[in-house]
């Protein structure tokens, strides 16, 4: 990664300006929309995260394999998406709590 980003900023000079800036004009829109919706849609998925996980997981019967499989891929796709604003970051805070708290 950091060997493709080295070689990217390198080659950076060689680009069109006036084409790249051209480029980040038609995309500001996009951009901007993308800013918009963003924090809420994460906004949504953190409340969900913090609140209902642990009700999605208690559903399956951890002493079944083919319930545990399950539940390791509702977690893992739960969490896939990472941190996109301070919604989530707080979110997996708090997932980071709890897996630390004794139970």
């Amino acid at each position: 990664m950091n060997k493709n980003l080295a070689k990217a900023l390198e080659e950076l000079p060689e680009y069109d300006q006036a084409k790249v800036a051209q480029i980040e004009e038609e995309l500001q829109e996009l951009q901007e929309a993308i800013d918009t919706l963003v924090p809420r849609m994460d906004a949504d998925y953190a409340q969900w995260l913090v609140h209902r996980l642990c009700d999605a997981l208690d559903r399956y019967d951890d002493m079944v394999s083919q319930c545990s499989l399950r539940v390791t891929k509702i977690a893992s796709n739960a969490l896939l998406g990472g941190v996109l604003s301070t919604n989530s970051e707080r979110a997996w805070q708090n997932l980071m709590e709890q897996l630390d708290s004794p139970h």
